[in-house]
Protein backbone atom coordinates (compact mmCIF):
# COMPACT_ATOMS: atom_id res chain seq x y z
CA UNK A 1 0.00 0.00 0.00
CA UNK A 2 2.69 2.62 1.13
CA UNK A 3 4.10 2.04 -2.08
CA UNK A 4 1.24 2.49 -4.54
CA UNK A 5 0.51 5.62 -2.20
CA UNK A 6 4.41 6.64 -2.94
CA UNK A 7 3.70 6.01 -6.67
CA UNK A 8 0.63 8.44 -6.56
CA UNK A 9 2.32 11.17 -4.59
CA UNK A 10 5.37 11.48 -7.21
CA UNK A 11 2.93 12.10 -9.78
CA UNK A 12 0.78 14.60 -7.81
CA UNK A 13 3.69 16.09 -6.67
CA UNK A 14 5.82 15.53 -10.18
CA UNK A 15 8.94 14.81 -8.00
CA UNK A 16 10.21 11.87 -6.93
CA UNK A 17 9.00 10.49 -3.61
CA UNK A 18 11.10 7.47 -2.04
CA UNK A 19 10.23 4.37 0.47
CA UNK A 20 12.85 3.46 2.48
CA UNK A 21 13.97 1.28 6.01
CA UNK A 22 13.44 3.70 8.85
CA UNK A 23 14.44 2.51 12.46
CA UNK A 24 13.84 5.77 13.89
CA UNK A 25 10.92 7.40 11.55
CA UNK A 26 12.66 10.28 10.60
CA UNK A 27 15.33 8.89 8.39
CA UNK A 28 16.76 6.16 6.28
CA UNK A 29 18.90 3.43 7.62
CA UNK A 30 21.05 3.02 4.82
CA UNK A 31 21.44 -0.26 3.05
CA UNK A 32 19.73 -3.74 4.06
CA UNK A 33 16.73 -5.86 3.70
CA UNK A 34 14.86 -6.05 6.44
CA UNK A 35 12.37 -3.95 5.77
CA UNK A 36 10.49 -5.69 9.50
CA UNK A 37 12.20 -2.36 10.93
CA UNK A 38 10.23 -0.33 9.49
CA UNK A 39 10.21 2.23 6.99
CA UNK A 40 9.24 5.93 5.72
CA UNK A 41 8.30 7.43 2.67
CA UNK A 42 9.25 10.93 1.85
CA UNK A 43 8.74 13.59 -0.82
CA UNK A 44 12.86 13.17 -2.51
CA UNK A 45 13.04 16.50 -4.00
CA UNK A 46 16.78 16.34 -5.09
CA UNK A 47 16.11 12.54 -5.85
CA UNK A 48 19.07 11.56 -3.72
CA UNK A 49 17.45 9.00 -1.57
CA UNK A 50 18.13 11.12 2.04
CA UNK A 51 15.68 12.83 3.72
CA UNK A 52 16.82 16.82 3.94
CA UNK A 53 15.86 19.71 4.98
CA UNK A 54 12.39 20.54 3.48
CA UNK A 55 11.55 16.81 2.24
CA UNK A 56 8.47 15.97 4.38
CA UNK A 57 7.97 12.38 5.71
CA UNK A 58 4.95 11.71 4.05
CA UNK A 59 4.26 8.02 6.02
CA UNK A 60 5.97 5.92 8.88
CA UNK A 61 5.76 2.17 9.08
CA UNK A 62 6.84 1.21 12.96
CA UNK A 63 8.90 -2.12 13.43
CA UNK A 64 6.93 -5.01 13.31
CA UNK A 65 6.09 -6.76 16.04
CA UNK A 66 7.74 -10.01 17.41
CA UNK A 67 5.72 -13.20 15.03
CA UNK A 68 5.51 -10.63 11.67
CA UNK A 69 9.12 -10.01 9.17
CA UNK A 70 9.34 -8.83 5.90
CA UNK A 71 12.97 -9.37 4.16
CA UNK A 72 13.12 -8.61 0.74
CA UNK A 73 15.10 -10.91 -1.41
CA UNK A 74 17.12 -9.88 -4.17
CA UNK A 75 17.86 -12.86 -5.69
CA UNK A 76 16.14 -12.25 -8.85
CA UNK A 77 14.43 -15.19 -10.57
CA UNK A 78 13.07 -15.91 -14.42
Amino acid sequence: GDLQFARGEAIKRGLPVTACISTDGASCAGTGTSWSNGWIVFADANGNGTVDAGEPVLRRQKTFGNSDSFVADSNLRR
